[in-house]
């Protein structure tokens, strides 16, 4: 029995379900564990009790006289409005009470059924602005068919792809009380306006916070803020968030089994190969770079509405139900990724309509673009390789403009008489696929705000990186170089100790170097080395003198001993949460403090220490030189016909009897392991590489600006370290040192791949082949390898061996500078067996 006086015009609940978008089916559905609350509103609406009972039961709490009282208040609403746009929505300032309490109508009228709320607003809600019919037939032929099936799924049906769950009333009761985290309550203004941002583009529908115990089949998340200097603060959904070991959080709910493929993670190196293309096709123009961005993401994609009622939140007088994905759920880059995908395609295809320019040339003539290049500025050149022919097909003809997008940021390059062209692309593709702009009715699908405060030009900071395309390097911003040198200052010479979240808030801070360049990570992973150290000393300290240390180990040990991976896993995050809180402080050893003042210096002299990469070195290209390298427990040598040089090192009699050749294991802890020794000569080699990189470019033999080596080596462990730090071995964390200090401001970089040992033959002689005085037998090993005739020598110098031998020996490096002599050669008719000359 219906009592609203609006009831003959709103269509029924199964009539809603018959909208095109979000229609039931066997993939969706959420339940939770029913309680008496929520038959409350069937039994006062319904007319099942005399006027007397009814009172009577409204008497046992004052919410259930509430909604009583609510149910007469609201049934007069003409509540139709939530299904219109509101004039002037993006000038709202606060969430108005009368849309809430059209919501709440609607909410009663439906007996607190969400979806079927959500299928009435529709509109903005739903996405039914979009003629996804017509924008399947656009595409068909010119996108990858997976990608429109995965597209028109989420623009028809919603994500995620398949969520059938259900949650017990306790699951449910325990996430309700927690509430939010401790961010959304520091600054609750913040969050206000956040939720007005939100509301006012119909990404959320809004209710008074009371209603949340009496709606069936919901669930509320905590929610978290993120703040970032420069950036929009943004509402963090912690879909994951475990409140105790047998919690259930929204995240665990959702089959993540057939959403799409996420891919994006290559997108900045497709960025980095097109630059490099570019280049190759166009050695002396000007390379433009520019991205633009979606306004609002993850957002465009609707969840499913018998499933919206699950992604809920509650947040000072209102509860708010998202209809758009969020941030924080396991789901939504997923299905992001159709939206993404079939963007870059279209716009390649697009990318051939001249008259995109013109249509939209009130947004284009808006942006800035840079002064062209001086007359005489030096572009650094790219060169062609199998991998890497440029920017045009077999026919001469210059290809589409592609747009590599992250997530949302679509990243272009091009060359100025083209860039327009692929920024009308861009916009037009996004347009056609997420709807037509109607920003009297919603919010663009593009970020204006950012579309216009950028500038297109040769240098531009895209994914957090400074890309500079004259140059061909990208670089360090300078705002992020501020802020590490802003946390290194807090670790001034007069510092003496540090606790563990203090360390992980400097590695937090300093993670940004490790992406700008080789060297840079080896010194980013010195760093967490102390953080590690100062864990490992809170967990001993912990297990001697913490109550509740000791009884969540005594509760790890059984969950493991009976294959509780779900328990296991909270409890360890219980522990590791103890460790990173403990407030014990370590001690600022002196390497530490040797790596902190070394880093601080290389960033505080920006004229001196360049912390950039070129883009040759990151660019997926054929290398252009190779080198062999092998050692033994006597000696390491090398070799590179490609550079015409061969080197071999006989190991000092410290090390030789600290390996398997006199200590037969590790008992003593004083054996050096072969895996050492195979890392320094990866060292050995990439310096006499450099040494003879920098002497044909001096000598005019050689144009290439910044070229790469592939060192052959036959020892996995080597292999590894030089693509990522050593985790374990001391020797190998002191060499990384070694390596790193070489490498900066060297213009050579550095790549490695595992060759099996019986095929690394020229390496292994070298490193082995001895007389019976145990001198260098040079004669036999030309006779042996005639290839090697025409290759000079290389001998190291002191500085950089005694930097190798100390690493070794001792497990410790601290190289102030690069070393200012790598080594020199000699003739190549030069037999001489004296392997330390130098």
């Amino acid at each position: 029995k219906n009592h609203d006086s609006c009831s003959l015009t709103v269509p029924s609940k199964a009539k809603l379900m018959r909208n095109k978008f979000g229609r039931p089916d066997l993939q969706h559905s959420f339940t939770v564990e029913p309680m008496f609350e929520h038959v409350l509103l069937i039994l006062l609406k319904g007319g099942y009790l005399l006027e007397a009972d009814a009172r009577k039961i409204c008497a046992e709490h004052p919410l259930y006289e509430h909604l009583r009282v609510t149910i007469a208040r609201t049934k007069h609403i003409d509540f139709s409005r939530i299904s219109k746009t509101m004039l002037d929505y993006d000038q709202q300032q606060a969430i108005p009470m009368g849309k809430v309490m059209c919501f709440t109508a609607a909410a009663l009228h439906f007996d607190l059924h969400i979806p079927s709320v959500i299928r009435y607003a529709g509109g903005n809600y739903t996405a039914d602005y979009r003629d996804v019919d017509k924008i399947m037939s656009d595409l068909e032929g010119i996108v990858d068919q997976n990608d429109l099936n995965d597209l028109r799924r989420v623009f028809t049906v919603g994500a995620p792809a398949r969520m059938v769950a259900e949650s017990s009333n306790a699951n449910f009761m325990e996430y309700w009380r927690y509430g939010n985290h401790r961010s959304i309550l520091k600054d609750p203004e913040k969050v206000r306006k956040a939720m007005n941002k939100e509301e006012r583009n119909c990404y959320v529908i809004p209710m008074p916070c009371w209603l949340a115990r009496f709606i069936p089949n919901s669930f509320y998340t905590p929610q978290g803020l993120l703040c970032k200097p420069g950036k929009n603060d943004r509402l963090v959904f912690d879909g994951s968030c475990l409140l105790e070991w047998e919690s259930q959080p929204l995240n665990a709910m959702v089959d993540t089994a057939t959403e799409p493929r996420v891919t994006y993670g290559r997108v900045l190196q497709e960025h980095i190969n097109r630059i490099w293309n570019l280049r190759i096709s166009y050695p002396q123009e000007e390379i433009l770079l520019w991205d633009d961005d979606v306004a609002g993401c993850f957002r465009h994609i609707k969840h499913h509405p018998d499933v919206a009622a699950a992604f809920g939140l509650i947040f000072d007088a209102h509860l708010y139900f998202y209809v758009g994905q969020t941030f924080g759920s396991v789901f939504s880059p997923a299905n992001q990724e159709p939206v993404r995908r079939v963007r870059e395609q279209l716009a390649r295809v697009l990318f051939s309509d001249q008259s995109l320019p013109e249509k939209h040339k009130e947004l284009l003539d808006k942006v800035a673009f840079s002064d062209p290049a001086p007359i005489g500025t030096t572009f650094v050149q790219a060169h062609t390789c199998s991998k890497n022919n440029g920017v045009r097909d077999a026919a001469n003809r210059v290809i589409n403009t592609p747009i590599n997008t992250f997530v949302d940021d679509a990243l272009m390059a091009d060359v100025r008489p083209r860039i327009r062209q692929a920024m009308a692309a861009s916009i037009e593709a996004l347009y056609r696929i997420l709807g037509t702009p109607d920003e009297d009715n919603r919010r663009l699908p593009l970020s204006l705000e950012k579309f216009f405060e950028a500038t297109c030009g040769p240098t531009k900071v895209q994914l957090g990186l400074s890309f500079d395309t004259r140059a061909m390097v990208i670089r360090l911003t300078d705002t992020t170089r501020a802020k590490m040198l802003t946390e290194l200052g807090h670790w001034h010479k007069g510092r003496q100790s540090f606790t563990a979240i203090q360390a992980a808030r400097l590695l937090g801070t300093m993670q940004y170097m490790a992406t700008i360049s080789q060297w840079a990570k080896f010194l980013y992973a010195t760093l967490s080395n102390s953080v590690i150290y100062a864990l490992r000393k809170n967990k001993v300290v912990l297990e001697e003198s913490s109550p509740a240390f000791h009884k969540l180990a005594i509760a790890l040990r059984d969950a493991e001993q009976r294959n509780n991976a779900r328990k296991t896993a909270f409890l360890q995050g219980k522990i590791s949460k103890l460790v990173w809180n403990k407030k014990d402080r370590s001690f600022i050893v002196p390497t530490l403090r040797h790596e902190l003042k070394l880093i601080a210096d290389i960033l505080s002299k920006p004229e001196t220490y360049r912390w950039e990469s070129p883009i040759a070195h990151k660019v997926e290209k054929d290398p252009d030189f190779v080198t062999y390298g092998d050692a033994c427990l006597y000696g390491g040598g090398g070799f590179s016909t490609d550079l015409g040089f061969w080197w071999q090192v006989e190991w000092p009699e410290e090390i030789q009897n600290r390996t398997l050749r006199v200590i037969k294991d590790n008992r003593s802890g004083k054996l050096i392991s072969i895996n050492a020794l195979e890392y320094a000569v990866v060292i050995i080699n990439y310096a006499a590489a450099s040494a003879s990189y920098v002497e044909a470019k001096q000598n005019g033999k050689c144009d290439i600006a910044y070229p790469t080596i592939l060192n052959w080596v036959d020892n996995t462990s080597a292999d590894s370290w030089t693509h990522k730090m050593c985790k374990k071995s001391k020797a190998g964390k002191a060499l990384a040192l070694v390596l790193a200090s070489t490498m900066i401001n060297n213009p050579v970089g550095l790549n490695s791949h595992y060759l099996q040992g019986d095929l690394n033959t020229i390496a292994d002689a070298i490193s082995r082949m001895y007389k019976s005085d145990k001198l260098f037998n040079i004669q036999q090993l030309m006779q042996d390898y005639p290839q090697l005739r025409s290759c000079r020598r290389f001998h190291p110098s002191k500085e950089l061996l005694s930097q190798i031998y100390r690493a070794v020996l001792s497990a410790s490096a601290s190289p102030n500078s690069p070393p200012k002599n790598l080594g020199h050669f000699s003739p190549a008719s030069n037999t001489s067996s004296d392997s330390a000359a130098n």
